[in-house]
């Protein structure tokens, strides 16, 4: 399945890289496009490539606000969370959200990547 995932999401122009738990490595993930084949259990997904970018929310109770996107773009279960892949006319630099509630949204874009669907670490904390 994970080799599934890793061609859709390299069909959308985006880049992939393999990670150890969540972390690169690759020192210049930023930068460089990785052309090996993935063969651990974790990758990454940079974002900010064919102007991709990610919402990330960090809780699930939050979906039914975002569900009008569900059919329109590739929607995940990430963790407590869930990840919102979608497009955007500019790259613009990442931001780090708090609602009032105190529930993180950050919005992912150049210089920054989310661990893969399929990861074993996805579904952990």
């Amino acid at each position: 399945m994970i080799q599934e995932v890793i061609r859709e999401l390299k069909d959308q122009g985006l880049h992939v890289f393999p990670c150890v738990k969540k972390a690169a490595i690759m020192k210049n993930w930023q930068n460089e496009i990785f052309t090996g084949e993935i063969t651990g259990e974790n990758f990454g997904v940079r974002m900010g490539d064919s102007f991709n970018v990610c919402i990330d929310v960090d809780d699930i109770s939050l979906l039914p606000h975002f569900e009008y996107l569900k059919d329109k773009t590739y929607m995940v279960k990430s963790g407590n969370g869930f990840h919102i892949f979608t497009k955007s006319r500019q790259v613009g630099e990442t931001k780090h959200l708090t609602n009032p509630d105190g529930i993180k949204i950050d919005l992912l874009s150049k210089d920054s990547y989310v661990i893969g669907e399929g990861s074993t670490h996805y579904n952990k904390q």
